[in-house]
């Protein structure tokens, strides 16, 4: 009896979904800063690092696909301070169970003397 089928209409797709999109800039600029950066993003004994330039077209990192989690976001760039944020919380939601992503933005500080950290 088709009256007491429901044909869903949802948004629910197979795409993968990053769990943290990152976009670093130059705390004075607002811009990108110059040069690479390495980000180190954990969740306990699990790691994941990216080093280079950001996607050319988004000028952010997505890190963590499908993967909900606590997460530690280290941020280092060469002539610039550190940027570490404990604590991301993320985690699955809706009717579909999709990954809430959790957007960052990590304004970093220039170096006063503008020596390379890592």
């Amino acid at each position: 009896m088709l009256a007491s089928c429901q044909l869903f209409t949802g948004d629910c797709t197979t795409a993968g979904r990053p769990a943290l999109v990152i976009r670093v800039t130059d705390a004075e600029t607002g811009d990108p800063p110059e040069g690479e950066s390495k980000i180190t993003i954990t969740d306990g004994t699990w790691t994941e690092v990216h080093e280079g330039l950001p996607d050319p077209i988004l000028g952010q990192y997505a890190a963590a696909f499908e993967r909900p989690g606590t997460y530690s976001v280290l941020i280092e760039t060469p002539g610039y301070q550190n940027w570490n944020r404990e604590g991301v919380i993320v985690r699955r939601t809706g009717s579909c169970d999709h990954l809430a992503t959790v957007s960052l933005t990590a304004a970093i500080a220039p170096l006063s003397n503008s020596s390379a950290r890592y």
